[in-house]
């Protein structure tokens, strides 16, 4: 299954935009594992999960969303062979336990609003998504083990 990304613009009637939804399908790796807090608020009851999805190859699109709304996704990297963006996404209350259930090699969709945060070491906001709904679509497949004798070629008699 390939890494996908999209996202919408929401108006109002004057025609300006309200808010960006967004649908991602990507991976969980290792250090985007979510975590669960359940010490948010203003009364430390709320829980909020936080954790990164990792998208390759789909550099033009999201791109396009960080120029209009002038951010960056919390990390890219660019090379000949494939592009890689990591992006941020927080799940309130409800969604928060469903997210915190996912582990690294998750295939996943999430959908969900841009949000932009202000970051101290940077002139540009990350676009981060706050997840209306997750769907866990499988897990990532194991690299198959490299057997010692496949290199191995039969003798001629």
């Amino acid at each position: 299954m390939r890494d996908f990304f999209a996202f919408e613009s929401i108006r109002d009637k004057e025609g300006n935009v309200v808010c960006y939804h967004i649908s991602v399908v990507g991976t969980i790796e290792a250090e985007g594992v979510p975590h669960l807090r359940s010490d948010i608020g203003t009364s430390q009851d709320q829980k909020m999960s936080f954790g990164k999805i990792t998208v390759h190859g789909l550099d033009r699109k999201i791109g396009i969303l960080a120029r209009e709304t002038d951010s960056q996704t919390y990390y890219h990297s660019h090379d000949e062979l494939d592009t890689v963006n990591v992006i941020s996404f927080a799940a309130r209350e409800k969604h928060a336990d469903e997210v915190a259930e996912l582990s690294e090699g998750d295939r996943v969709l999430l959908e969900g609003r841009a949000y932009l945060r202000s970051r101290p070491t940077s002139a540009h906001k990350e676009l981060t998504i706050t997840v209306t709904s997750v769907f866990l679509l499988g897990h990532q497949r194991a690299p198959k083990p490299h057997r010692m004798n496949s290199g191995l070629v039969p003798q001629a008699d």
